[in-house]
Formats: structure tokens, C-alpha cells, sequence
């Protein structure tokens, strides 16, 4: 039976698969070529080896360190990368995004009239490319907000949030007002926030009638009553002293330091330290130099409240206080308007205990009468 053509050609094909090209090398070039892959196998696995050896140690001081079980941090350094790789938000899945928007009673009141707009747009144009370059670019930021809300939580809206807090207290302040003076009632409203990341001054109230039963009343400070307010809507009852000492703590630092920092720029010592308890006995009588604009008249930080603080902290950085020469004059006008320790010698440490005359033995001391005389002898 005569072959047909598609068949001579499918043989031909067949042979030609079936070719193997013979190497024109010679002996020695293909044996230098197979020690250097050799080389090469050899030198990946010592390198690998080295690394496994480097990670181990890693793993072992991370577990001694922060004391977890070796075998836990191991998993941890050698496991995959848990970071989830995202597309860059474009203009086609910021539409499809604003299309299914969910606007609810969560959203600020400035941040749903924007989002409502948005959707607006995105559901008037079937295509995407007939929506404005703008609004296709407004629509691109939202989804990229969105996305990090989704990832870092709720603190990325942190503007709309103060914005809403603001918006809102302004017209409860305003309702209160007018309920004062419908029905002559007396308000409190202090509203803060409830987590510690997200603590700032709280938004206050008070009508006079409420602030003089804090202030005489109650003895305290209005601002003062605030914070405590705030540290406990935070941290409950239990966490107020720790809540608000540790806040002070922090101020009291920073004033400490830009202090101690100013009185070394005025005075060329770099390494002289600041003496609170006795200011004007070691500072400045001894390098004539005054704490010119302290808004207080005591350097006693530890007694100071949150308010005081803040307010010796406002005056720093705005320059009202800082360090400058005197003259005599200066110096006693300065101190007269500061409360300040007296400083005493210390006592001495034996003061109750007589002392022994020197080169007294340990024996017992003659009296006036015991002594002989010379007509005895």
C-alpha cells in the first residue's frame, strides 16, 4: 500500500525527534566543565549549611531573650511570610467598590455626604471610564482608606473621628445651654475616649453652678476632675493612679530635660545638672542665671498637677520660659517670688556621742581633785 503524503511526512518527523546532536567537545573541556558544577553543588550546600547554622543561633538567643520555648520561635523564623501581597488599588476596583458602598450611622456626618457622592457617580455610569477623571481619583483614595481601616483597625480615621466628637459635643454644649435657661438646670457633660491609644483632651461641659461645687466643693481642679474622669473611663477604677501618674511622669521628664538642656546652653558647663530643691542656693546665686517666665512659684515638680504641667510644658515650647543672666538686682527680685527649701548643713552622723580628746588612752580620766600637785611631792 502506497504511503500518502501526510504520512511520509509525519515519519520524517518522527526521525527528526529522535536526532541527538553529538557534542563536539573534547575529554578535558567536558571534564573542567563537570568539576566546576561539582565545584558549584559544593560550595551552595556549605553555604546553606552556614545559614542553617546562623538561623539556630538566631533561634536560640530570640527564645533565651523573650523566654519561649525554642521549639515556638523556631516555627516562627523558619515559617513562610504571613504578608498578604495586594493588588494596587486601581480605577476599575474603586468603582465596583463605591457601586456596593454600605454607607451606615457609624460614618462621620462630613464623611457620609462625600461618600454618598461618590456612590452617586459610580452608580450614574454603567462603564467606568465615562465617570470624571476627579471623581475616579476621589474613588481610588477611598478604597485605599478602606483598606488600611481593614488593616491597621479603626485608628486611621482618627480625623473623622475628632471631627464627629467635635461636631457632636458643640451641639450638646448648645442644647445644655439652652436647657439652662428653659428650665434653670445645672449640667456636667465630660466626654472622652475609652481606649488608651486614642486619648486626647477631653471635651468639657460645665456650667458655673457645677464648676463651683467641683472647685470649693470638692476641692479639686475642673481639668484636673476631667483627666481623672478620663483615666478611669480608660484603665476603670483600679488604673486611675497608675493612669494618670504615668502621665505626669512622662511631662515631668520632658520638662526636666528641656531644663537641664537650657541651663548647660547658658551656662557652658555640659555636664551641669539642674538642682531642683535648692535652685537658688546651687544655680542661682552660685552661676547668675534665673529661670526667667516659670509659671509657678515652686520648683517642686513631684507635687504638681497634669494642668500645671501641660502649662509649664505650652510655656517651654513657646519660648516664654527660659534661662538668662541677672544681676544682683535681678537675682534677689527672682527669688523673692520663688518658694524654695532652706538649705541646712547635714548633721553629723555621731553628734550624740562624745568625741574623745585626742591622744587620750582608753583608761578612765582623772578629776580636778585627783590631780597631784607638786606639793605633794
Amino acid at each position: 500500500m502506497a504511503r500518502t503524503y501526510s504520512d511520509k511526512l509525519a515519519a520524517r518527523l518522527a526521525k527528526k525527534r529522535r536526532h541527538r546532536t553529538r557534542s563536539t567537545l573534547d575529554i578535558q573541556t567536558r571534564l573542567s566543565i563537570a568539576k566546576k558544577a561539582a565545584a558549584t553543588k559544593a560550595s551552595i550546600a556549605e553555604a546553606l549549611t552556614a545559614e542553617r547554622a546562623r538561623q539556630e543561633c538566631f533561634v536560640l538567643e530570640m527564645a533565651k531573650k523573650h523566654n519561649v520555648a525554642v521549639s515556638a520561635m523556631r516555627q516562627r523564623v523558619l515559617s513562610a511570610s504571613s504578608f498578604k501581597q495586594t493588588r494596587k488599588a486601581n480605577k476599575f476596583n474603586a468603582w465596583i467598590h463605591c457601586r456596593s458602598l454600605d454607607i451606615n450611622d457609624n460614618v462621620p456626618e462630613g464623611s457620609r455626604a462625600k461618600l454618598q457622592e461618590l456612590q452617586a457617580q459610580a452608580l450614574a455610569h454603567e462603564d467606568y471610564r465615562s465617570v470624571p477623571a476627579a471623581q475616579l481619583a476621589a474613588m481610588v483614595w477611598e478604597l485605599e482608606a478602606y483598606r488600611l481601616v481593614k488593616k491597621t483597625g479603626p485608628s486611621s480615621q482618627k480625623n473623622g473621628r475628632t471631627q464627629d466628637i467635635r461636631f457632636t459635643t458643640s451641639r450638646v454644649d448648645l442644647e445644655l445651654k439652652n436647657l439652662r435657661k428653659r428650665a434653670q438646670t445645672s449640667s456636667l457633660c465630660i466626654t472622652t475616649n475609652s481606649r488608651a491609644d486614642q486619648s486626647g483632651q477631653p471635651k468639657l461641659h460645665v456650667d458655673p453652678i457645677s464648676r463651683r461645687f467641683i472647685e470649693v466643693g470638692l476641692g479639686l481642679d475642673i481639668n484636673e476632675f476631667s483627666t481623672k474622669f478620663e483615666a478611669f473611663a480608660v484603665s476603670g477604677l483600679c488604673g486611675v493612679p497608675t493612669n494618670d501618674n504615668d502621665r505626669r511622669t512622662l511631662l515631668k521628664t520632658h520638662i526636666r530635660n528641656a531644663v537641664r538642656h537650657g541651663l548647660r546652653l547658658a551656662t557652658g558647663i555640659n555636664d551641669l545638672e539642674m538642682s531642683w530643691k535648692y535652685y537658688g542656693a546651687d544655680i542661682v546665686r552660685k552661676y547668675r542665671v534665673v529661670l526667667k517666665g516659670w509659671p509657678v512659684n515652686t520648683f517642686n515638680l513631684d507635687r504638681a498637677s497634669r494642668s500645671v504641667l501641660e502649662t509649664i510644658i505650652s510655656k517651654i515650647e513657646e519660648g516664654t520660659v527660659a534661662w538668662m543672666e541677672a544681676t544682683d538686682e535681678e537675682i534677689e527680685t527672682h527669688l523673692s517670688t520663688i518658694v524654695e527649701v532652706e538649705k541646712t548643713r547635714k548633721p553629723r552622723s555621731g553628734k550624740d556621742k562624745g568625741r574623745k580628746k585626742a591622744g587620750a588612752g582608753s583608761g578612765t580620766q582623772l578629776t580636778p581633785e585627783e590631780v597631784p600637785s607638786d606639793a605633794d611631792e
